[in-house]
């Protein structure tokens, strides 16, 4: 008797679990993805023959000293930049 209620204890548990969920929105608003994709860059390929710039080196990714130091040009703007960027 004990084994028939663990079969249908077992079947009811499979029934339940193989019941299909409701699916979950693939696509969401645009202006979520937006948050999410990051604007492409100008020429990815050739990106370290470029001039550096302060948005791509410093806004869009974390920079290091010497980054903002290529960008700036002298040590008294890199040091203003540097202790508000930090």
């Amino acid at each position: 008797m004990w084994q028939f209620r663990v079969f249908l204890l077992l079947m009811s548990t499979w029934g339940i679990s193989s019941i299909p969920a409701h699916p979950d929105p693939v696509f969401s608003s645009s202006e979520h993805a937006h948050q999410v994709l990051r604007v492409r860059r100008a020429n990815s390929f050739l990106e370290e023959m470029r001039p550096g710039s302060l948005e791509r080196e410093c806004m869009e990714e974390i920079c290091d000293f010497e980054e903002a130091q290529e960008i700036f040009q002298n040590v008294e703007d890199t040091l203003a930049f540097w202790i508000k960027y930090f």
